[in-house]
């Protein structure tokens, strides 16, 4: 009999739960707010929760998930309520792009680049995310990977003067530009040690700085990653060491890492006095990555040993365009000018530089 009304009370209580009335999710989202305000914070998660499982586009449950995130100090719980669902158009890119801002804040800057990678399958148009990428690789000192998402970009708007002219910036690389790097770069690493383009971003910046020890240790066990290898190898050859820098340079340039694989050859050719072998190679470095001052000043100086006169007058007058293309762009980063713009695409287009020209143009390579 027991069993009987227990199975009973059973049925009642299910039917009970599936159909009496539940608070509407605007009710909840008032009493979590209150809550918040009351500074009942377990209670104002609690309800905020309970909207957002109803209604993943709840706004005001949103807001308040993300206050509790930053009170209880709970990034996980900020980049969920970054990625839940939004009505708004565009929403999907809308989403990535705030998580990975997120991301960045708490210096993961591999997670937010994936984020924001993502966001542009969602809608390729997004400005904002083309600059956020195109950005972090600025901050990590690589032009290579900065001209690549410049260039997509351009196939579908047009990237503001200033991000550009920051490219032009960072493609040469100096002491200065290292240094005023840095400090992110060691922050962002220390937040996630396997960030592989950030420790590589490092790696550029301590060898700007002439900090070969320092290179080798923030290297050091990833030799057999190509673009750690050929970085070190970069790192020893410019601090004289031909045999080691030959020891760990792959023998094969990857397709990232041509203009830098070249580089190194020719910095080791260049220590061993192969003055023909360090002119031919640095050649190829100067090809790949024409606007790198340091590339085109050692492909000068092999010249000069080589003993080839009529090549190296014309790439010192180059080499001094490549100073006048930096410095127009250092001023033009804090005031964009139209007229700056079109000397540089010009200048670009003289040394060699027709991609970064046709940035300079808002023009797609397609």
């Amino acid at each position: 009999m027991n069993r009987l009304v227990m199975s009973i009370l059973a049925l009642a209580l299910g039917y009970a739960g599936r159909h009496w009335p539940r608070p509407a999710v605007a009710e909840l989202e008032f009493e979590a707010t209150s809550a918040w305000n009351n500074g009942q914070v377990d209670l104002a998660e609690r309800l905020a929760r309970r909207a957002l499982s109803r209604e993943p586009t709840a706004t005001r449950a949103k807001d308040v998930l993300t206050q509790i995130s930053y009170h209880r100090n709970l990034p996980e719980l900020r980049l969920a309520v970054a990625l839940a669902p939004d009505e708004q158009p565009h929403a999907a890119a809308d989403r990535f792009m705030k998580a990975g801002s997120v991301a960045l804040s708490l210096n993961l800057a591999r997670l937010a680049d994936g984020y924001w990678k993502t966001g542009l399958t969602k809608d390729n148009r997004a400005s904002s995310l083309h600059h956020r990428r195109s950005t972090l690789a600025g901050a990590r000192l690589d032009p290579y990977s900065m001209q690549q998402r410049l260039l997509e970009w351009c196939e579908h708007g047009s990237p503001p003067e200033d991000v550009v002219m920051l490219f032009l910036e960072i493609a040469s690389i100096d002491h200065r530009d290292a240094s005023a790097a840095e400090g992110a770069l060691r922050t962002w690493l220390e937040a996630d040690s396997t960030d592989l383009d950030t420790r590589l971003g490092l790696a550029r910046c301590l060898i700007a700085r002439g900090q070969w020890r320092e290179c080798e240790v923030v290297l050091n066990g990833y030799s057999g990653e190509p673009g750690a290898a050929t970085l070190l190898a970069v790192s020893r050859a410019s601090a004289g060491q031909a045999d080691g820098a030959a020891e760990i340079l792959p023998e094969l340039p990857f397709p990232d890492w041509v203009a830098d694989h070249w580089y190194a050859v020719g910095l080791i050719a260049l220590h061993r006095k192969h003055w023909i072998a360090a002119a031919d190679a640095l050649e190829l470095a100067v090809k790949n990555r024409p606007l790198s001052i340091p590339f085109r000043s050692r492909y000068c100086e092999a010249l000069r040993q080589k003993g080839d006169v009529s090549t190296e007058r014309t790439q010192v007058k180059l080499l001094k365009t490549l100073f006048r293309i930096v410095n127009v762009a250092n001023r033009s980063t804090a005031a964009p000018d139209r007229l700056a713009e079109e000397q540089v695409a010009e200048m670009c287009i003289s040394v060699g530089a027709d991609e970064a020209s046709r940035i300079l143009s808002g023009r797609s390579s397609r």
